[in-house]
């Protein structure tokens, strides 16, 4: 073999070994920066990882919170036969909403005080304690129902319990019915509305109140209004219920009274036909979209004096 491709075959394996050297330089730095960058990795995941379950478990007992004072407003059972203001528990607790934190020059409304008579301090529907007196014993009122299958009006009587009548048109004023449901429908029976919390039948004002009995024990009649409680006037809240067949006419009289429907009577019975349940929930909802308050006409007047007699 000459010499000169003796050269050639040894200058071929010197780049052929340097080439390696390279390759072999590269792998390693390759190896070095990757672990680098899952080290960065690893050490951002951890980090993410801690900030998340760190802040699920203050959410968490938010909710807890929540559902806890929920159910423990709300104990005792459900009845299946007499108006009442409960219902099975609902699925879940909605959180609260975060305060808007933005500068408002509007004045908030006092709770504690008479509502504006035409609605417009609203809408309220939680307090610590039933609302002053804020109606005219001496006037009779009427509370013009506007729903989503019609319109009816009832006839409120302060006669028959001030008090439960004054904490209806307060309520009414504040805006808290609207946008409420009737709930609960039992056909021959009653439909049920005043949740002001949507909560299944559950939902009150915040407090409750003791009413009066009616004025005889047969004073419940077909178009009747009086107020759900669990069995007892000093149970009441903000539920209400509207008699409409004999079975409701026939009900003990533990609920305190309210008036009479004197306007729609066909719209509330409409609604009675609504299918329903479990629970005598409607399938479809029967929304309250207002509730207004206003003195009772003449006319009006003689119509609950007609239908009382």
């Amino acid at each position: 073999m000459s010499s000169e491709k003796r050269q050639r075959q040894r200058e071929n394996r010197m780049r052929a070994v340097a080439a390696a050297e390279r390759a072999k330089k590269r792998s390693s730095t390759t190896r070095k920066v990757l672990r680098v960058v899952l080290a960065v990795a690893a050490v951002l995941i951890a980090l993410w990882l801690w900030s998340v379950f760190t802040g699920d478990d203050s959410q968490d007992s938010d909710d807890a919170a929540v559902a806890a004072d929920t159910e423990a407003d709300d104990t005792t059972a459900f009845e299946t036969d007499e108006p009442s203001d409960e219902a099975p528990p609902a699925t879940e607790a909605a959180a609260e909403p975060e305060a808007d934190s933005s500068p408002d020059d509007t004045a908030a409304p006092d709770p504690t005080a008479c509502p504006a008579p035409d609605g417009s301090d609203g809408p309220l529907n939680q307090f610590d304690a039933p609302p002053p007196l804020c109606i005219d014993p001496d006037t009779m009122y009427v509370a013009a129902f506007e729903t989503n299958m019609g319109s009816f009006t009832m006839l409120l009587d302060p006669a028959l319990d001030i008090d439960s009548v004054n904490n209806f048109a307060v309520l009414a004023r504040w805006g808290a019915f609207d946008g409420t449901l009737f709930h609960r429908i039992i056909s021959g029976f009653v439909i049920q509305g005043g949740d002001v919390q949507l909560d299944f039948g559950r939902g009150g004002p915040g407090y409750q109140f003791t009413g009066a009995f009616p004025p005889a024990d047969d004073w419940y009649r077909i178009g009747s209004v009086a107020m759900a409680n669990r069995g007892n006037p000093a149970t009441n809240g903000s539920q209400f219920f509207v008699i409409t067949g004999p079975n409701g006419a026939g009900l003990p009289p533990l609920y305190s009274p309210l008036g009479h429907v004197v306007e729609g009577m066909d719209v509330v019975m409409e609604i009675e036909g609504v299918a329903t349940g479990a629970g005598d929930v409607p399938v479809q909802d029967v929304v309250v979209k207002s509730v207004t308050i206003s003195e009772a006409s003449q006319a009006q007047i003689d119509a609950y004096t007609d239908a009382r007699s």
